[in-house]
């Protein structure tokens, strides 16, 4: 049934211009492959049905362009009403992975792909779009011709929630328009490819390919599909070390969502002892775990029995809240210049201040005597 379905659509491709079919399908795949292998059980079953759909010339017509030059509304759709259409199938898509109808979902994924192709082309952003009365076409023949040209690689690329994908989809369109004093002149010539084309062409599609994770990735958030959390742990909780001699300790960051996240690491005291951690950042794949190093020196000058409390926090990143998650403890009776750790959402080592920041995820810190849950 779905062959057939899919067969019908393709039967009915009206005849717009836009990338070509095998350009969309090449950015919509680049797209997949930048999502998280969490999310696998969606895009890698579903990818040939969304990579197909991303290449179907979807009616109105008008939802393939948006003319930025000629600022506009929906009401006018002779000029192009391309993000709108990007948020109406937006909504549709959340609302399908809610209902688990995932068929739909994958369908309208494709949707959106095509419309987010067509908004990173330049000549889909401009009024002046088909300069010499060909060079739309010689550009977008010249583009899928020229594929295997093309450089894909975006390293340290990872798809984060959007705050508004109709501004997302508009900043696209602008970033688009501003190429067209650089491709339309020479298309004006008859020329269709040079390095400088091929770089422009190149950083369209990546953008392109990058929105259109972002995008997915953001419905995924929004239908409750994708979750985070993090969980901080230092070993050992405690030493004790005489004044002048330094100490090391093992920060392990877990991660407990689903998906891959980038923590942010601080580290303070309250008695300004100086503690660093390193590395400051670290990349975790979701249900995985990395390491970093606390080190602190115990001052040279302090009295037998002083000590300090150490707070390592961890940030993540591509979340769009932050919860601060914070417990204290004043029973802090401390051997000889013992140097208690404070674990992110517990109390340890006899008693700490602790700290712990965290966008939209739940803490879960086994074997701890508190049990935090972010906003």
């Amino acid at each position: 049934m779905f062959l057939l379905v899919f067969l019908s659509h393709l039967a009915q491709v009206p005849s717009a211009h836009s990338w070509w079919s095998d350009t969309h399908q090449f950015i919509a795949s680049n797209a997949i492959d930048l999502l998280p292998d969490s999310l696998d059980w969606f895009f890698s079953t579903y990818k040939s049905a969304i990579v197909g759909y991303s290449s179907v010339e979807w009616e109105p017509k008008h939802n393939h362009w948006y003319h930025v030059d000629v600022p506009h509304g929906e009401d006018d759709p002779g000029d192009g009403t391309l993000p709108w259409a990007v948020e109406d199938k937006f909504d549709m898509f959340v609302q399908y992975l809610k209902e688990n109808n995932l068929s739909g979902a994958a369908q309208i994924a494709g949707e959106i792909s095509h419309y987010i192709g067509d908004g990173s082309n330049p000549l889909h952003a401009t009024s002046d779009y088909n300069p010499g009365g060909n060079g739309h076409y010689l550009y977008e023949s010249t583009v899928n011709s020229r594929r295997d040209e093309i450089n894909m690689s975006m390293p340290g690329f990872v798809p984060e929630e959007l705050e508004n994908v109709f501004s997302s989809t508009m900043r696209l369109l602008e970033e688009s328009y501003s190429y067209t004093s650089v491709l339309n002149p020479y298309l004006l010539q008859g020329i269709s490819w040079n390095d400088e084309i091929k770089d422009l062409t190149e950083e369209r599609l990546r953008a392109s390919a990058q929105l259109h994770a972002n995008i997915w990735y953001t419905g995924m958030v929004q239908a409750g599909l994708v979750t985070k959390g993090v969980d901080v742990s230092v070993l050992p909780d405690y030493q004790s070390t005489p004044p002048g001699t330094m100490l090391t300790y093992t920060v392990i960051i877990a991660n407990t969502g689903n998906v891959s996240d980038t923590y942010a690491l601080t580290v303070s005291d309250n008695e300004n002892w100086g503690p660093t951690i390193s590395p400051t950042s670290l990349t975790v794949s979701g249900g995985g775990s990395g390491t970093a190093t606390l080190s602190i020196k115990v001052p040279d000058d302090v009295a037998e029995g002083d000590s300090t409390t150490i707070t390592v926090t961890a940030t993540g990143t591509g979340h769009e809240n932050i919860s601060t998650c914070a417990a204290t403890a004043t029973n802090v009776s401390p051997p000889r210049n013992l140097v208690p750790v404070a674990v992110g959402g517990a109390v340890v080592g006899g008693g700490v201040a602790v700290a712990l920041l965290l966008k939209k995820g739940i803490i879960h810190l086994p074997s701890m005597s508190s049990h935090l849950q972010s906003d």
